[in-house]
């Protein structure tokens, strides 16, 4: 099962690059990178985990070993992966929770009404605890598309917004492409970096904030949208 802690790394790291540098292509990131970790991961590395990790190219997508997965926790200011993974995923302390529920029902079980009471109370107590510790409330861009995760304050996390989670996604287009529906825009845009990024739904730009998109028009379909023939989409 892939690890999502490993996606959510490789996302920010590169973003971060994109930030330093003001560059977007996977070898500027990847030099840059090389030399903010002190060669130790190459380059071709670097290009290799953008190719499989931001473009989705699964015959690029390997798995990290330690010694690179804290190494890029290191450049995200992480003692380690696994202090990095603490902050989007599930604690020990949901574990521990749940021993000490299993604990308090084992030891009142046998005694009178009132020990059982208070059995329970503490049960319900442990449970609104264990809720709240498990209950994913907060979401981050991945690939193409949000995803939940409990909220820890990671760079780019939003609270959770449903309809974004089901329905913004981030596509690429070309001249045939629909961008109408019934005389109504189907997609939106927003144009930064002498780039322009395409989405299914309105709302803000998941990795700038303070972009917005914007309905696409005939206008930006004509002078943006490149040839079918010239591009691959998804």
């Amino acid at each position: 099962m892939e690890n999502s802690g490993i996606q959510v790394l490789m996302n920010l790291v590169f973003e971060k690059a994109k930030k330093e540098t003001k560059k977007t292509t996977a070898y500027a990131l990847a030099q840059h990178l090389n030399t903010a970790v002190d060669d130790k991961i190459s380059e071709r590395s670097f290009i290799r985990y953008y190719d499989g990790y931001i473009r989705g190219k699964t015959k690029d997508k390997t798995s990290p070993d330690t010694f690179v997965l804290n190494t890029l926790a290191a450049y995200l200011g992480f003692e380690s992966f696994t202090a990095f993974e603490e902050k989007h995923t599930e604690t020990l302390q949901v574990s521990s929770l749940k021993k000490e529920l299993t604990a308090l029902k084992k030891k009142y079980t046998e005694v009178k009404y009132i020990a059982f009471t208070t059995a329970t109370t503490f049960a319900l107590i442990a449970a609104v605890a264990l809720l709240k510790y498990t209950k994913k409330e907060c979401m981050i861009w991945v690939d193409n598309r949000y995803e939940k995760i409990k909220c820890s304050g990671l760079e780019y996390e939003k609270r959770l917004n449903e309809r974004a989670l089901k329905e913004f996604r981030k596509v690429r287009v070309c001249k045939d492409s629909v961008f109408f529906k019934n005389g109504q825009p189907r997609l939106h845009y927003v144009r930064h970096n002498n780039t322009i990024d395409f989405f299914t739904a309105q709302g803000e730009h998941p990795l700038i904030k303070g972009k917005f998109t914007s309905p696409v028009t005939q206008t930006i379909i004509n002078s943006r949208v490149k040839p079918c023939d010239s591009v691959h989409t998804n």
